[in-house]
């Protein structure tokens, strides 16, 4: 799972890294607890999700689109104030 993301992050493909990270929670979710989504709302995401969209957020960062990589760093900010 690992190597897939830094795959996914090194080739600056975001959008399928998260379609890939979403199902792989999602049934990694669903083989531990047989109810989807393992008692997350939709709108949450899981902890591979919330890495990949810091990965994302730096490289916005060393790109200098200051404003996507704040926004991000809100979102996984966001998502940690969730989960206390």
């Amino acid at each position: 799972m690992h190597r897939a993301m830094d795959m996914f992050s090194d080739l600056r493909q975001f959008a399928e890294a998260k379609v890939w990270a979403e199902e792989w929670e999602r049934t990694k979710d669903s083989e531990a607890v047989s109810v989807p989504s393992a008692g997350r709302s939709p709108g949450q995401v899981g902890p591979v999700s919330q890495s990949l969209v810091q990965r994302q957020a730096e490289w916005n960062e060393e790109m200098k689109d200051f404003q996507a990589a704040a926004d991000m760093y809100l979102q996984v900010m966001a998502a940690l104030h969730a989960c206390v």
